[in-house]
Parts: structure tokens; C-alpha cells; sequence
């Protein structure tokens, strides 16, 4: 019987292919009359020949309601209903006949709008199929169009149920029970689905703008097709292989994401000016093509919050192209991965507004303006050797994973991590009032200056190495700007621009010869060593030793400033200076190894209570320092002035501020100025008849 069926709905449409498909079946309220079979006749469905779809009575059959099938609207498609069919059974004595009814009945709609009113097909009585009390009824022949051409995409539901009616015969009557055999019904339906979407597989243009929720996809290797429409449709743009390009107005700034493949290529650079798109994808996993820019912008404005799409590149050859990131929201992350010849090599500018953009590859952008967002490298040389990077948002970060070389940094505000290491400087000059933060090295190199201001400290705790050029500390006085250890090398210059910079306990200065800490006037505090220049100005440096065995600085220092020498350690001083401030040993020991260890005679060194200035040179050296001397020496042991090597003369005066001690522990300390101070009492100690 299924195979006459076939037969006789394959003559009824010659042109095209007919699918019968079955729909499942429920009982009767009554009990007297069952849906056994119920059949929706279609062209156009997902079988390409005619075919039984059965949810009763047939096991080896597909059920209506799994129908979910993509239609091309690029291609004229149409689903045409042709019919439908029902077979019957009747129970206890019940019958059915011409008299009866029997209807399918329909609804097809877009899912995103409101579901329409349903149509009623009436089904013709065949009669008893094969006997009694089975019966069959049909409607072939049809020719309704579900697609009236005008359809957007998006997913579209066809919802069928099929009703009908019992009957009694008391032997000279037949009565009737309503409905009550039903397959479905208007709430509870049976459901296919169809999937409007535009596709296409070759070169050519648009012809009208893609509407709708459905996505586009385009799959033709070495092919192009044109967008010169401003497209509104909110599904996919999947660029499985060729090139999808923009052109003139065309737009693709509603659809969810632009996925683009392997070797598969996004072009905006034939728009008028820039290009939007809400998210920026590979196609697959680690299967990402690239994006063309000519001289036009990109702009991704929108993402899924906390979803990383990954990409692998942005830019060809060629593109001088710009990129901005202004992400939905800010947990939005596009990360790029395209290294050497798949790298990202556009070199306009590059904006974060909102969002993050990850670099796990490379990037040739030399502007990079971050205004709300932030950029992260997780490896190492990710930026371009001569980028300029900008942050002007307190929002922003640029964390810099691995070790990377730029062009230079500035800003009025926000966050720069480093992880690594960042070397950064050109000849021109730069500022950041933001914060440099984690536990990564900053290098300066250029002739440029760089200047590190505002009002919040820098964290960051890795060493700062300055090789060229000058690093200006400007931030609020009493407020950190280098928390690490500081290395100032030959051709380079620390300068402050207000005091205290460091943080003094823990900040070690290292001024190696031809490097110049320049105080220009301010005080601070650190630990020092070197060989290089300190120039005080008017200001005055707190040397805080972390050495017990002595920090040695040989270098010269300048200016009108004085040296304040705090902590129990020992500082040397070894270089001949020529400051004409004054020099307190306020505590610990400070040990000369150059007559002009401490300046010129315009000013005079102090020695407090349990501190202790030190002599010592490998032969001779006469100081013409006038001295103020206070106590015993270092816990009261040794002196306050105390020889410790070579044969040295004191000609400058000595001021007893109180009673002292003068001592020589080893070579022999001759003192040839005058010695004061009232009734305070001068012991002198010598060891092996050295006090001369």
C-alpha cells in the first residue's frame, strides 16, 4: 500500500520531489477512533526522494518533529505543501465514512515573531484501508508555498496537527462524537524546523541586504564574494574558505561574530572609511584566517562578557590599517596568536577602548592607544621594537608578560604590569602618571627622557636599568616611584623631579662610572654604590648602607647640598667630591678613602653620639675637613674619628661637641688642626703607640 502511495504522489508532481512525512499518533479521548498513521506530503523537505517519516506504527522510520533542515535563500528554494494523509482505526464497534471528517492543519512562521493563526486542510475519505475498521483519508496535489520570497533569515517553524471525528450507527442513524481522534494539537504540535540562511559558494556580489536572525556562510576557496549592502542580519558571518569582502557601505555590524577559517580572508579595505563588527573569530580551533585592512579601521564593538575569542591575525602585507577594540563589556578578550609570516602586521594604529586584547603572537602597530581597555602579552617580544604606547584611562593595564622591547610608553593615568622585562626609550621624550606595578625589570635606553609622576606609588620590584638618556622620579614627594633596585649605567641619568622617591630602607642605587644620579635640589634616601657622579643641587642625600662590611661609592659628588649618613651599616666613600654642603654621620660608619672624600672645606662633617667617622687609605691622605665630633665611636667602642689604615693627617679642625674619642686602630692618624671644645674631654686611644 506505502509503495502505491509513492507511486501516485510522484505522478501528481513530476517537477519535483515529494517527501511523505509521518507524524506520531495519540488515542482518542473516547477510545473509538485512533490516528494510526498521519502523513505531511512536502517538497523541499531534508530527503531527496519520496520517503515514509513515521513516529507510530513504523520503527524504522524518522519522525516528523525531527526534522531540522538549512535552506539556502541565496538559491530560490521553496517548500511546497502537497498534502497530507491520515489511517484511522476504529474500536468497539465504531466506524467512520464520507460523513466523517478528517484535517490537517497548519501553521508556518519565522520563530521570532508571534505565531500566526493555523489553516485548515480538509482530508477527502478513502475508505476502508484495507477493510474494515481501518480507513484512509488524503488531500494530494497541492501546490501551497510555505516561502513567499520575502523571508529573512532565521529559524522558522512548521507546526502540524490533525484532528478528527467519531461516529455511532444504532442501526437506522449515524451519530456523531466531535473531535476526538487528534495527532498533536494547536498548543502542543508536531514541529520541523528549517533554518533559513544566506550561503554562497563562488565569486559575485549581493544582490539586496541579508535580513533577518540567520547567519551567512560563504565556502568558495580562492573565491570573493562582495557585501555592498548595509546587511542587518544578527546570526554568524562564517568565512569557511575564500574571501568575503566589503565594499562602499556595506556592513556586517549586526551579525554576532565574523568567523573566518584557514587561509580564508576578511576585507574590509574597499569600505568608505571603516568597517564594524561585533565579535572577530577564527572559524574552527586554531584554524584562524586573517582580516585585510588596506588603509580602513576595524572596529569590533561588541562580545559575549567573559568569552576570549581567538584570532589568529589581523592585517597583511601591506595594510596601514588601524584596529580599535571597544568590546560590550570589559571582561570581552580578543587574543591574537598569528606569529612570523601569520602575525598581525598592520601598522596604523591600535585601540582598546573596552576589553582586552591578548597577544599570545606579534603585532607591528606602532601607536597603541589604550583609553579604557587593556593589552596583555604572554610572551615575550610582542610589540613592535618602535611602538608608542599611550594610556589615558584608569581603567586601562598593559601587562607585559614575557620581555618586550618598545618604542616608549606615556599617560595621564593607569596601570602597566610587568612580568618580564621592558625595555623601553627612543629619542623622544615621554610621561606616565600611572602606576607600574608586579615583580618585572624596567630598562631605559634612547636619548629621550622619561618621567615617572602622580600621586600613587610604583609597585613594581624588579630592577631599573637606565643605559641612555634620563629618567625623571616626579611623583608626589613622600611617594614612591621605584620601589626595586635602581642601576644607572654610562650615558645615563636618574633625575628627580621632587623628593623622596625611594623607598629608603630597601632602595639600592647602583651609579656605575659615566652614569649621573641628579638630585636637581630635592632630598631622598637609599643605599648607595658606584663610580659614577651625584649631583645634589641644593639638596641633600640620606645614605641608608645595607652593608655591614661597607657600600662603596668611588665616584664624585656635586653641588651645594650636603650627605646625611643614617642606618648601622657602613658607607665608603673612595672618590675624590666636590659638594660644599655639610656631611653628618648620624649613625653607623662612614669611611673615607679620599682626602676630598667629603666634599670641599666649605662645609664640615658631624659625627653624632655611637657613630664614627672612618680614615683609611692604602698609604697616606691629609683631610682639610673640619671636624665636630660627639662620643665614643659605635657602641661606644673604637672613636668617633678613628684611623683605620694608612699613615693620615687631620689639618682641619676639630670641634669637640662633646666628650669624644679619637682612635687609631690601625696605620697612624697625625692631627695637625686645632682642637676645641670648652670642658668636653678628648680621650685618645692608640694602639701600638699609633696617635702621634
Amino acid at each position: 500500500m506505502r509503495a502505491l502511495v509513492c507511486r501516485q504522489l510522484l505522478c501528481r508532481s513530476l517537477v519535483s520531489i515529494i517527501l511523505i512525512l509521518i507524524l506520531g499518533s495519540s488515542s482518542s479521548t473516547h477510545a473509538t477512533i485512533t490516528i494510526t498513521d498521519a502523513f505531511v506530503i512536502l517538497t523541499g523537505g531534508p530527503s531527496g526522494s519520496s520517503y515514509y517519516y513515521n513516529a507510530a506504527g513504523s520503527s524504522t522510520n524518522t519522525s516528523f518533529n525531527s526534522i531540522s533542515q538549512n535552506i539556502n535563500l541565496l538559491v530560490s528554494p521553496a517548500i511546497t505543501l502537497n498534502g497530507g494523509e491520515v489511517k484511522t482505526t476504529a474500536t468497539g464497534g465504531d466506524y467512520q465514512n464520507s460523513n466523517n471528517y478528517e484535517r490537517l492543519i497548519y501553521r508556518f512562521y519565522n520563530s521570532g515573531s508571534s505565531a500566526p493563526s493555523y489553516t485548515t486542510n480538509s482530508l477527502t475519505f478513502r475508505g476502508e484501508n484495507p477493510s474494515y475498521p481501518n480507513y484512509k483519508w488524503d488531500v494530494t496535489g497541492q501546490t501551497t508555498q510555505l516561502l513567499n520570497g520575502s523571508e529573512s533569515s532565521g529559524t522558522y517553524y512548521f507546526d502540524v496537527y490533525f484532528e478528527g471525528n467519531g461516529s455511532w450507527w444504532n442501526g437506522s442513524q449515524q451519530y456523531f462524537t466531535g473531535s476526538e481522534n487528534t495527532d498533536g494539537s494547536s498548543s502542543n504540535p508536531n514541529r520541523a524546523t528549517f533554518n533559513l540562511f544566506y550561503g554562497a559558494t563562488a565569486n559575485g556580489t549581493q544582490a539586496s541586504a541579508f535580513t533577518g536572525s540567520g547567519y551567512f556562510n560563504f565556502n568558495g576557496s580562492g573565491q570573493t564574494y562582495t557585501l555592498n549592502q548595509n546587511n542587518t542580519y544578527s546570526g554568524e558571518t562564517q568565512i569557511q574558505a575564500g574571501t568575503v569582502a566589503l565594499s562602499g557601505s556595506g556592513a556586517v555590524g549586526n551579525s554576532s561574530v565574523v568567523r573566518i577559517a584557514a587561509n580564508s580572508t576578511f576585507d574590509i579595505s574597499g569600505v568608505t572609511t571603516s568597517a564594524s563588527v561585533n565579535a572577530l573569530s577564527e572559524y574552527g580551533t586554531s584554524n584562524g584566517g586573517s582580516v585585510k585592512l588596506g588603509s580602513k579601521t576595524l572596529i569590533m564593538n561588541g562580545g559575549t562578557a567573559s568569552t576570549t575569542y581567538q584570532m589568529k591575525s589581523i592585517g597583511v602585507s601591506g595594510d596601514t590599517g588601524a584596529f580599535t577594540l571597544n568590546a560590550a563589556n570589559s571582561s570581552v578578550n580578543l587574543r591574537l596568536y598569528g606569529t612570523g609570516a601569520s602575525s598581525s602586521i598592520y601598522t596604523g594604529k591600535t585601540t582598546v577602548q573596552a576589553g582586552t586584547l591578548t597577544l599570545a603572537g606579534t603585532l607591528a602597530s606602532t601607536a597603541i592607544d589604550l583609553t579604557g581597555g587593556n593589552l596583555t602579552t604572554e610572551s615575550g617580544n610582542a610589540i613592535d621594537d618602535n611602538a608608542v604606547i599611550t594610556l589615558s584611562s584608569a581603567n586601562s593595564t598593559l601587562t607585559i608578560g614575557g620581555s618586550d622591547t618598545i618604542g616608549y610608553f606615556g599617560g595621564t593615568t593607569g596601570n602597566i604590569s610587568i612580568t618580564g622585562t621592558l625595555t623601553t626609550g627612543t629619542a623622544l621624550d615621554s610621561s606616565f602618571a600611572g602606576v607600574l606595578a608586579g615583580n618585572g625589570s624596567l630598562i631605559k635606553q634612547g636619548a629621550g627622557t622619561l618621567t615617572l609622576s602622580g600621586a600613587t606609588a610604583n609597585t613594581y620590584s624588579g630592577t631599573t636599568t637606565i643605559n641612555n638618556g634620563t629618567v625623571v622620579l616626579q611623583k608626589t614627594a613622600g611617594v614612591n616611584a621605584i620601589a626595586g633596585t635602581p642601576t644607572i649605567n654610562s650615558g645615563g641619568t636618574l633625575k628627580l623631579g621632587a623628593g623622596d622617591q625611594f623607598a629608603g630602607d630597601t632602595t639600592f642605587l647602583t651609579i656605575n662610572s659615566g652614569g649621573t644620579f641628579d638630585m636637581n635640589g630635592f632630598n631622598d634616601t637609599l643605599a648607595l654604590q658606584g663610580a659614577g657622579t651625584i649631583k645634589l643641587g641644593s639638596g641633600t642625600l640620606v645614605i641608608n648602607p645595607t652593608s655591614s662590611t661597607g657600600d662603596n661609592f668611588s665616584g664624585d659628588i656635586q653641588g651645594t647640598g650636603g650627605i646625611t649618613k643614617a642606618n648601622t651599616g657602613i658607607q665608603v666613600l673612595s672618590g675624590a667630591s666636590t659638594y660644599s654642603g655639610a656631611t653628618a654621620v648620624n649613625a653607623g660608619t662612614l669611611e673615607i678613602r679620599n682626602a676630598s672624600a667629603l666634599g670641599t672645606t666649605a662645609g664640615s662633617t658631624t659625627v653624632a653620639n655611637n657613630a664614627a667617622l672612618n680614615y683609611s687609605n692604602a698609604t697616606s691622605m691629609t683631610v682639610a675637613e673640619n671636624l665636630t665630633l660627639n662620643g665614643t665611636g659605635v657602641g661606644g667602642v673604637g672613636g668617633s674619628l678613628k684611623n683605620v689604615a694608612g699613615s693620615n693627617t687631620q689639618s682641619g679642625t676639630v670641634t669637640l661637641g662633646s666628650s669624644s674619642r679619637i682612635a687609631a686602630t690601625g696605620g697612624g692618624l697625625a692631627i695637625s688642626g686645632n682642637i676645641s671644645g670648652g670642658n668636653n674631654v678628648l680621650f685618645l686611644l692608640a694602639s701600638d703607640g699609633l696617635v702621634r
